[in-house]
């Protein structure tokens, strides 16, 4: 078992509409937020009687107005927070419910790019209380040529987070590959 992270911000969790949030300020005073969706809210994709709709969450983080350009030296709280939330969340929610990162059209293939390895590199190094299977997916949406001639591709980054537990594994990974095939489809 990974050890459980005690260098992390104090934050408070919220509900509003079925989404959960937890709120945090840094020593800065930048505030983030962690949320959690309902990701059948979220994904189109995901239909009734999928496992995927019973106990999964479109899951992400960002900085809260007026913060949300804001540069900052490293801070290994705000990962240490981050990974503390997801731990409360399945204390709370249970083993059976799956998170799903998603960065997508937001910012631009870089900015998109630069979300999804700033949160591997963390997930990769953060402690944790509980063992997680993380599994990635780089999507290639679209493919063109660039304004110069170049080849330009257009990316999005899911990320599957389950419990190593889980007896579902096996049937979240098959939904999570329609639901990456009908991202593709949506988009080319």
């Amino acid at each position: 078992m990974i050890r459980q992270i005690h260098d992390y911000y104090s934050h408070e969790f919220n509900e509003d509409d079925g989404v959960i949030a937890a709120n945090f300020i840094t020593k800065t005073g930048t505030q983030y937020r962690v949320y959690f969706y309902p990701a059948v809210d979220y994904f189109d994709q995901i239909q009734s009687g999928m496992r995927l709709s019973e106990a999964s969450y479109y899951f992400g983080f960002t900085k809260v107005a007026p913060n949300e350009g804001k540069a900052e030296h490293y801070d290994p709280r705000v990962m240490n927070t981050i990974v503390n939330v997801i731990n409360e969340f399945y204390e709370e929610q249970g083993k059976e419910s799956i998170l799903i990162f998603h960065c997508s059209d937001e910012g631009g293939n870089d900015k998109k790019y630069k979300r999804a390895k700033l949160f591997n590199d963390w997930f990769e190094r953060a402690t944790s209380k509980y063992c997680y299977k993380k599994f990635n997916e780089e999507i290639i949406v679209n493919e063109y040529t660039g304004q110069n001639g170049e080849v330009v591709t257009d990316k999005e980054y899911m990320s599957l987070i389950i419990q190593c537990d889980n007896n579902d594994i096996n049937k979240a990974l098959e939904e999570f590959q329609v639901i990456k095939d009908a991202i593709i489809s949506g988009k080319g």
